[in-house]
């Protein structure tokens, strides 16, 4: 009974012993799962800020870019403007020219 007994524990314990290490094992294949994805989530964090930075440095170019076309198109309306009122001036010595004229001719 006793011989039994010993050999039905030593036959727990090899199972014991062998469910421990594919425990340990499979516990071993998540750490590395595990490790890969945080070094994975590590080169995506700094990809996302290098793109952040990236897309901040193009806006700042663009907000820069509106900003001088903005400037441009009030320069050129301001001479668009001048070049009307003289422009208009003209057109009114031209008028009090005919005018002056068709008092004379009459």
């Amino acid at each position: 009974l006793r011989e039994t007994f010993a050999s039905l524990l030593k036959e727990k314990e090899a199972e014991a012993a062998k469910a421990v290490e594919e425990a340990q094992a499979r516990q071993a294949q998540h750490e590395e799962l595990v490790n890969g994805l945080r070094e994975e989530l590590h080169h995506l964090k700094l990809e996302n800020r290098r793109l952040e930075a990236e897309n901040s440095q193009a806006q700042d170019k663009l907000e820069a870019e509106k900003s001088a076309i903005m400037e441009k198109h009030k320069k050129d309306v301001m001479v668009i403007n001048s070049k009307c009122q003289e422009l208009i001036k003209v057109n009114a010595a031209l008028k009090q020219k005919v005018e002056v004229k068709k008092v004379g001719d009459k």
